[in-house]
């Protein structure tokens, strides 16, 4: 059995850490893909412990710590099969990949950590969030600095590190600094206290430098919490007195967000509003069907048809959101009041545990459990304004599944990691279900892993070429080329349509416009809500002057988006060269009521001859 756990700490370990730093810049999405790639493998590998009877997830008895995950990943298995795109449903809206199968690894994730996760385990775990901040942290610097030996992203932010974005570096590095104040409270050599001390100051500097909030508000929520439980619970005066401050400042920083109160000045961004606006159309998705949501990983897909007016205009109607920016909300609009009661089911038997754990611990031990459930709050409370990034989200279901352990299975696991097995040499009937069976589907799930990312490493290298590639269209050489490239991508994963509007994209570039029509309408056919994919078909009818064509597609895409500005005006446009003029007054006198907010009517207007 302390193999068992051992094993699954490796696993837990190795993943989280590849999941952080594995980048691979000749795939088109050089960061997500990666991730993704190296937590369906990890929690592949990691089944070879979970179903071994001998370490405890099958057994009866331990139902406390495996319902609740168990019951939420079940209804959302029943969801995406409800969900009008399956493919999606399971394997998530492309560059997020918040299917049900993610889903899936990180509640193997969980099970694994809450199974053979001891303090010792645990203390493992934040020196290395430790190690892979500093790491972060480094190399965010060297960014901002103009000094990027990866070259693996271009994406005008300053610090992006291994994470792919501002925000979520400066989440994942303020999390990190949480571990570091427990590190820098329990050695006693000076010498390594100023290092550590150092390093916090370094990794605070960068997440200001980030220009992304998160990191501060994370730090600050969690490392004031870890403080409170380590100085101000002995005595009950003073941690009421405290706890009652911690709360009172959290009270006021949030409706300091909806610019509210003393502290706006200091945690008021312009984000905040955007959020609001994806907050507001993730609760018209649910009030459109409250018990299955729009469907698992359907965000992105209808957030045009959703939003409000001020939501398109904040920042301008080509810009959309793939996800809520608020866990709950999430899966409250994609899959409903019983995915998120699920959820919060879970969220619920964590937090049980960490009173149990908080009451049981002392000495050491009570400050490295206080430093995780910190963390794990410091987690939770990003969770309520940004989106599952998969890294940070798998590092999330792993706090949870640690605190699970000490709380509840604590004595359980020590029992079992000293517990000695006298007979696993006989090949009996138990030997093999113990660990033949786990190991056999354990790598029956890394083969099926693997014959679906394979292709999907082959259409993310072939999508990246063809877009890097330079040349002239006089070249019949780069023509083909290119567009090889292209049909070799969408060959590789047909099932993924985003492929089919990237190739597309690129042999519009080089003017095979009926191949590139081809890709679109297929995609169509798999997703009418594809809004790319109708918006794409009618620039490809455009280039090849189908005006008529053209003008349906983009009255099309009109349903679907009544607020895109750029569509309706180059809908004037097509409408203007077909001499239809009396459309283009209804569609004036239809939009109308936007005068206040945009100029598309005095746009349209120009393009109707005067009488």
């Amino acid at each position: 059995m302390l193999f068992l756990q051992k094993r699954a700490q490796l696993i837990l370990l190795s993943t989280i850490t590849l999941m952080v730093l594995f980048v691979f810049s000749p795939f088109y999405d050089t960061t997500n893909t990666p991730k993704y790639s190296v937590l369906f493998i990890g929690a592949a590998l990691g089944l070879s412990c979970l179903l071994n009877p001998k370490f405890g997830v099958l057994e009866k008895k331990n139902w406390k710590s495996t319902l609740p995950p168990i019951v939420f990943i079940f209804i959302m298995l029943l969801l995406a099969l409800a969900t009008d795109q399956k493919y999606i449903a399971f394997f998530g809206k492309y560059g997020r990949n918040n299917g049900w199968i993610q889903y899936l690894c990180f509640i193997v994730l969980f099970l694994l950590a809450a199974f053979s996760f001891s303090t010792l385990a645990v203390s493992k775990l934040l020196n290395l969030l430790i190690l892979l901040g500093a790491i972060t942290s480094l190399y965010g610097f060297l960014q901002y600095n103009g000094i990027d030996f990866l070259n693996y992203a271009d994406t005008g932010l300053p610090v992006i590190a291994t994470l792919g974005n501002s925000n979520f570096a400066s989440a994942f590095i303020g999390l990190t600094t949480i571990a570091l104040v427990w590190k820098i409270l329990e050695i006693t050599d000076l010498r390594f206290k100023f290092l550590f001390l150092g390093i916090l100051v370094f990794e605070l500097y960068v997440t200001y430098i980030s220009k992304s909030s998160q990191g501060i508000f994370i730090a600050i929520l969690g490392i004031f919490l870890f403080l409170g439980f380590k100085y101000f619970t002995s005595n009950k005066k003073y941690t009421i007195t405290y706890f009652t401050s911690y709360i009172t400042v959290l009270i006021l920083g949030l409706i300091g967000l909806l610019q509210i109160g003393p502290l706006t000045k200091y945690v008021y961004q312009a984000s905040t509003s955007y959020r609001g606006d994806y907050y507001r159309a993730a609760w018209k998705m649910f009030s459109s069907d409250k018990f299955t949501g729009i469907g698992i990983d359907r965000y992105g897909d209808n957030y045009r048809i959703f939003r409000d007016a001020d939501a398109a205009f904040r920042l301008g109607p080509s810009s959309v959101a793939y996800y809520a920016h608020n866990t709950f909300l999430q899966f409250l609009a994609t899959g409903g009041i019983f995915l998120l009661l699920a959820y919060v089911f879970t969220i619920a038997m964590v937090l049980f545990a960490a009173t149990k754990g908080i009451k049981k611990f002392t000495g050491k031990d009570r400050s490295i459990f206080t430093a995780l459930f910190s963390t794990w709050i410091a987690y939770q409370g990003q969770a309520l304004v940004s989106i599952d990034q998969v890294s940070i989200a798998a590092l999330g279901w792993v706090l949870s599944g640690a605190i699970v352990a000490l709380g509840f299975n604590n004595e359980l696991i020590a029992l079992r990691g000293q517990r000695q097995y006298t007979y696993v040499n006989k090949w009996n009937n138990n030997f093999k279900i113990s660990t033949m069976v786990p190991s056999l589907i354990a790598i029956i799930a890394v083969i099926l892993s693997l014959s679906w990312l394979t292709p999907v490493w082959k259409a993310e290298y072939n999508i990246k070429m063809a877009n890097n590639l330079k040349g002239i269209l006089t070249d019949p050489r780069y023509v083909e080329a290119k567009k090889n490239y292209a049909l070799n991508a969408v060959n590789a994963k047909p099932s993924e349509i985003n492929y089919r509007i990237l190739a597309a994209d690129v042999l519009v570039q080089v003017n095979e416009l009926e191949l590139a029509r081809q890709q679109l309408q297929i995609a169509l056919d798999s997703d009418e809500k594809s809004y790319e994919s109708i918006i794409y078909t009618a620039q490809v009818y455009e280039r090849a002057e189908f005006y008529d064509s053209a003008i349906r597609s983009r009255i099309a895409a009109s349903k679907f988006d009544k607020y895109d500005t750029d569509n309706w005006l180059k809908l004037g446009n097509n409408l203007v060269i077909v001499g239809d003029f009396e459309s283009i007054k209804k569609i004036i006198s239809m939009l109308a009521p936007l005068k206040s907010k945009t100029n598309i009517v005095s746009e349209l207007t120009k393009l109707v001859p005067k009488s």
